[in-house]
């Protein structure tokens, strides 16, 4: 799920639905158990989560991304809303 949120940026409840079948409540108590474990985080646009430097770490651990030079900068902006 780590990896689905990397690649769209962002995600909101209904797309977990759509992409892996969860119904509405499933799908945020998944995105606030990752929130709660430290993964992800809420995102200026109310309802959108995405990926906290812990949850990049985790998937750089598993070796699932590969960063861009910029790829910190535009994470900081996008953290900070702008």
């Amino acid at each position: 799920m780590l990896k689905f949120i990397h690649d769209n940026e962002n995600v909101t409840p209904h797309d977990l639905m759509e992409q892996f079948g969860y119904t509405y409540s499933s799908a945020r108590c998944r995105l606030c158990q990752l929130r709660k474990e430290g993964f992800i985080q809420p995102l200026f646009l109310r309802g959108q989560w995405g990926l906290n430097e812990k949850g990049y770490r985790k998937l750089d651990y598993h070796g699932m991304i590969e960063k861009k030079p910029d790829e910190r900068l535009r994470r900081q902006r996008r953290a900070e809303g702008r």
